[in-house]
């Protein structure tokens, strides 16, 4: 948060739903205005308790498959247009 977040004013996380992927452990490790500074500037994402993570990679992976790289590219560059602008 302090390094390469440290302009973000949101930080949106994606998280399973372990138990070790509580907010309160900031708490532990940090200070307690530290730790509700980070809080505050982040955006917790929670995956469903039935899913998982990877399996939200994997549709992402299959929309973008579909719709960008199911067609042949002149060049380097224009790989890097459509990666930008996903």
């Amino acid at each position: 948060m302090d390094t390469v977040y440290e302009n973000s004013i949101k930080v949106t996380r994606v998280m399973d739903n372990f138990s070790t992927h509580k907010l309160c452990f900031f708490y532990q490790y940090f200070t307690p205005q530290i730790a509700k500074a980070y809080i505050d500037r982040m955006e917790i994402i929670h995956t469903p308790a039935h899913g998982s993570w990877l399996n939200m990679a994997e549709i992402e992976f299959s929309v973008f498959t579909r719709q960008e790289l199911d067609r042949p590219f002149g060049d380097k560059k224009e790989v890097e247009i459509v990666g930008k602008n996903r």
